[in-house]
Formats: structure tokens, sequence, C-alpha cells
């Protein structure tokens, strides 16, 4: 075998230098990361010196042992596969489109549009420049989730500004995460750089920060008048008590459509197929909830939605669900998804068990369904009959429910 040392001229002005390796008419090359500077660049004579007896010294170790070249050129083979993935911009953007062709919803295109506001927010603010995806080291997401936790604001007002609350960091560092992980399915990485963070390097939402509101709140949240309200505002409003009293995400009652419910041995429910998990889902109606569901327009339209004016970002609806909440008095931290620990706790108060909760939020665990797979439905509807005696029924103004059978 016959092993060459050669220069390859880049277009920066400096030389690669690598290994010409021929053996049988067979050539392989193997680039040693070793880079001569032109000869007018500062210090260039003892820089290009120290760089060739570097080269001259592994070409001496190869002739010795030439197998030894394969782990270096492997492993440059794998850099240059990260060298060609996408940015990270890049790569949710073409998430995005991904989403948006499969006919995603519009709250979620916004989010993952949103994240990618946020990376480019922080490679600005830390003055990085765009990774490319297969080079995302574990350092690069501590710093940028640090960043959206200590340095992050959202505008209240011109006076007032917040940080993003721990649920919204838990939700954005999931965002990014399920994004990479799209990449990892499409073979352009060979894993996820989120699998090296440790528990306490990640964004966790305490148990405390499951903010829900008590009996009292609800009763003022239901009572609550807006000045100048409009329609849009007031469905945002009713989609959250009846979310108070099913539980149901936004994104369940974004898509709830009249056919879903239906009545069954007298009782109401909601059969659908949750959006998140894709999981049937199947729910008792109070009479509380059907209070404040909006008026059917069309009773022979099934496939109408039931909620059809709410707004198609979580930012617009959350701002009008804490107009209401401020005007109730309500001095906490809430989103819509409030409702649904609110929904928790009113129904665990009623029922006492653990177990009926978890399954109306669809959050029944294998092995809680293995030792409670003989727990009747009945048990389910139980748990929301005794639920009417919690709230007086306290109705919106010219609302009727109304109920497929």
């Amino acid at each position: 075998m016959k092993i060459t040392l050669r220069q390859k001229p880049l277009k920066d002005g400096n030389a690669s230098l690598y290994l010409d390796y021929y053996d049988k008419g067979k050539r392989e090359y193997e680039f040693l990361d070793l880079y001569l500077v032109p000869d007018n660049a500062p210090d260039a004579r003892r820089l290009n010196a120290a760089a060739m007896q570097k080269a001259t010294a592994i070409k001496a170790e190869r002739t010795i042992n030439p197998e030894g070249r394969h782990s270096r050129m492997d492993a440059n083979a794998d850099g240059d596969k990260k060298n060609k993935t996408p940015r990270l911009t890049e790569w949710i953007q073409t998430v995005y489109d991904m989403k948006e062709k499969t006919g995603c919803s519009k709250n979620v295109l916004w989010n993952i549009n949103h994240i990618k506001e946020l990376v480019e927010e922080y490679l600005v603010s830390a003055k990085k420049r765009d990774p490319r995806i297969g080079r995302i080291e574990k350092n690069f997401l501590v710093s940028f989730l640090q960043y959206l936790q200590n340095d992050h604001t959202i505008a209240i007002c011109k006076k007032n500004v917040r940080h993003l609350s721990a649920g919204t960091l838990k939700q954005y560092q999931l965002l990014l995460a399920t994004i990479l992980n799209v990449a990892v399915k499409e073979d352009i990485i060979g894993h996820n750089p989120f699998g090296a963070l440790s528990e306490k390097e990640t964004l966790v939402t305490p148990a405390s920060t499951r903010t829900y509101l008590t009996i009292d709140e609800v009763k003022r949240f239901m009572e609550a008048r807006c000045e100048k309200i409009t329609a849009v505002a007031e469905e945002c409003k009713m989609a959250f008590v009846f979310s108070c009293f099913t539980g149901l995400r936004i994104s369940d009652i974004r898509s709830l459509r009249w056919c879903d419910i239906q009545g069954i041995n007298g009782i109401p429910h909601v059969r659908t197929t949750m959006v998140k998990t894709k999981k049937p889902i199947f729910v008792p109606l109070s009479m509380n909830a059907m209070l404040w569901m909006p008026k059917r327009k069309d009773e022979t339209d099934d496939t109408s939605l039931v909620f059809a004016k709410l707004p198609s970002t979580s930012a617009t609806l959350n701002d009008h669900v804490r107009r209401v909440a401020k005007a109730a008095k309500i001095d906490k931290s809430i989103s819509f998804h409030t409702s649904r620990h609110t929904f928790a706790t009113l129904t665990l108060k009623a029922s006492k068990d653990l177990y009926v909760v978890s399954k109306l939020l669809g959050h029944a665990s294998i092995n809680t369904t293995r030792v409670y797979a003989e727990v009747l439905d009945s048990t389910l509807e139980d748990a929301i009959i005794k639920q009417e005696g919690i709230l007086e029924k306290t109705t919106p103004n010219a609302m009727n429910a109304s109920v497929s059978q």
C-alpha cells in the first residue's frame, strides 16, 4: 500500500491535509482535520510547521498500522452527515409545512411557528449561529431552556411584563422535543439530543403550579360580566365553563360536533376521539355542562361545530378567559387549561375516586386499567350526577342545550 500526504485547497484560502491510500488499484482518502494557512496569515510559518508535523506523525502511524485509518474515516463520514442536516429553524419550518399538508389545526401550526420565533429570538440574544440539527448538543438545549425561563418575557401592557408560566415552558420544551423526534423518525438524525438532559436540566411543571378554581371562583367566573363583550369572547367564556364540567381539552372542544353529543339511557354523553392522544373518550354530561353549550342553530345539521366561534390561537383564547377572570376578581394566573384542572378537582370532591377522575380525563394508565377493569361505566355517570349539587345552575343569557338522541 502506498500512502501519500496531500493538500486540498479550500475556498477560504486554507489547505486541508489528507492522506491518499492507494492499494491494488483502489484509492481511499483520510482527511486529518489539519490545515495549512496562507503564507501572509499571522504566525503562518509556526502554524503550518505544527500542522505538517502532526500530519507526518499520522502518516508514519498509518504506515505501521493502515487499518487504524477506518475509525477516523468513519468519524469523518458521520461528521459529513451531520453537517448536511438542516439548520434548526429550517427544520422547524419543514415540520410546519408537513403538518399543514396533513390538515393540522391552526392552533398547532401557530405553536410550531411560535417556537421557531422563540429560537430565532434566542439566537439573536445569545449571538449564536443557527445550529444544524445533527450538531445540536446538550449545552445548546439547556441554554435555550434557561433563556425561556429567565430572560424571555411577555408584554401584558406597556407597563407590565411577565415571564412564561411553568406550564407554558413545559409545553414549549415538549414541542421542540417532538420536532426533533420527527427528525429521528425521518432518519435525518440518529437520536434526539433531549435524551442527554438530566431531570434537573429539563423544565418540569411542579404540582403546585397546576392552578384550579375553587367552587366560589367558578361561580364568580360564571356570573362575571365584561364591558363590550363580543360574541367570540362570550363563547370563550362558555367553553371555559363547559370544560370545568367536562374536563375536555381545548383541542377536543374545538373539534366537538353536535353528533358527538348522544343521549344514552336518558343521560347525555360526549363520545369522541381525543385530538391529543387519538384515544376514544366517553364523558357523561351534567346539567351544568349542558346549560353552558351554545344554542344550536340548525337541529338537522349534526356535523356542525358546537363551539364554532372560538379563536384559532390559544393566545387570543387565553386573553378572553383572563379578562373574565379579572372581572370576576379572581387573583390567579390562569389559562384555558385551568378549566381541566378545575374539573378534576370538583369531580374528585364529588366522587372521592381517583380512578373515576383518571378515566373521565382519559389519563388512566395501563396498571390502573388492570386493577379497575371491572369498574362499571355507571360509576362515571354517578360521579357526574353527584356533581350537580356542587354548583347552582347559573346559566348564560339565552343559552339552550340540544342533545341528539
